[in-house]
């Protein structure tokens, strides 16, 4: 399912979520990727383009402080959810 900026989603269990760009969302907010996903994160830091690779943003898994994930700040992400 691709996902529109702010149109709203529901999960499985009726929790209501709100789509929005990595950009937008403020830094140390948690997120999740998809609707139904299990997974969720926490934006943590930026890094600018280099000669390593393309601008990004970290985003630590919540549960698991040892993974991350780098995500371009287009992504749209859900948010609003109760965790």
């Amino acid at each position: 399912m691709k996902l529109t900026i702010g149109q709203k989603y529901y999960d499985t269990s009726g929790d209501d979520m709100v789509a929005i760009d990595l950009k937008s969302l403020p830094k140390g907010e948690v997120f999740k990727r998809k609707v139904n996903a299990k997974k969720v994160y926490t934006k943590e830091s930026y890094n600018r383009k280099d000669s390593w690779g393309p601008a990004n943003w970290v985003c630590g898994d919540h549960d698991d402080i040892g993974r991350a994930v780098y995500l371009k700040p287009s992504t749209i992400v859900l948010t609003g959810f109760c965790y």
